[in-house]
């Protein structure tokens, strides 16, 4: 099978592009193409030594970009996508592993570490999932554990699959959707990508700035919206959170907000703290 590395680099990110490319470089299996969206940068600051690469224009939008190494994939007829953010790392084993599960599923997701500045914290899903487990629709309804920098997926999965323009989870729409047609998925703790935290980065792990929580309530009101036309269980969630995102600048978000704020328990998995609670 031919296996694409895939990847948005855009200026901000372009500080973090050594690590990137240095963890890249050092993948214990080289044998996989890079394909590179260039959102804004001047090309001959996209350099990424001793391996193969192909950049190409970014569109108006995120979906557009996520479409564009799509089509990307297709046209070179690579079978499989390994997504990356730019600001991220990776275990030198990544390709590696993302090959070993290749061949019994469909869509795999890795092991999270988030890094701040010289900081590193814990392993995140593990806490949850274990070493190993095998994901089914139920679990990420309503929250996601397959970024884009984080998981590997059969490029056919992807084919024909619209994204409406308002969703702004572009990876939870497109895997979950994979998913409730019938991928089989997983994850794994054998190897890690490390998620760069930033002031950039507004879709952080476990962070719960008045930004980031007027972004996940946002973020969780479309994608349920959307995923509704596949799955009647969001019909039963959507009132509270519309209600919720149309009231996000009067006095009962912050009334949320402050309930969000004081929570104790930990969040481990992207979106799940925006919940039901009730004011």
């Amino acid at each position: 099978m031919k296996f694409a590395f895939a990847t948005v680099i855009y200026p901000q990110a372009l500080n973090f592009l050594p690590d990137f490319s240095k963890s890249l470089r050092n993948q214990t299996d080289k044998n996989f193409h890079i394909i590179i969206v260039n959102d804004g940068c001047d090309e001959k600051d996209i350099i990424i030594e001793g391996l193969n690469y192909d950049i190409i224009p970014c569109g108006k939008s995120i979906v557009e970009n996520k479409e564009i190494l799509i089509n990307a994939a297709l046209d070179q007829e690579f079978e499989w996508l390994i997504f990356g953010d730019s600001d991220d790392f990776f275990d030198p084993n990544r390709i590696e592993i993302v090959k070993k599960y290749s061949k019994k599923y469909d869509l795999i997701s890795n092991e999270i570490i988030p890094v701040e500045g010289n900081t590193t914290y814990n392993p995140q899903f593990q806490k949850v999932l274990g070493t190993f487990s095998e994901i089914a629709t139920v679990f990420i309804r309503d929250k996601n554990l397959f970024g884009f920098s984080n998981t590997a997926c059969r490029v056919d999965l992807l084919i024909n699959k619209h994204i409406p323009s308002e969703i702004i989870a572009v990876d939870w729409y497109l895997f979950a959707k994979a998913i409730q047609s019938g991928a089989k998925a997983c994850f794994t703790a054998e190897t890690n990508t490390y998620y760069r935290q930033w002031e950039e980065n507004i879709i952080g792990m476990n962070k719960k700035t008045i930004k980031q929580v007027k972004t996940g309530i946002k973020a969780k009101y479309f994608h349920y919206k959307n995923m509704l036309n596949y799955d009647p269980w969001y019909g039963g969630e959507l009132p509270w959170l519309k209600n919720l995102y149309y009231q996000s600048d009067s006095k009962n978000f912050y009334s949320y907000y402050k309930i969000l704020e004081q929570q104790q328990s930990e969040f481990l998995f992207w979106w799940e703290n925006i919940k039901n609670y009730q004011l």
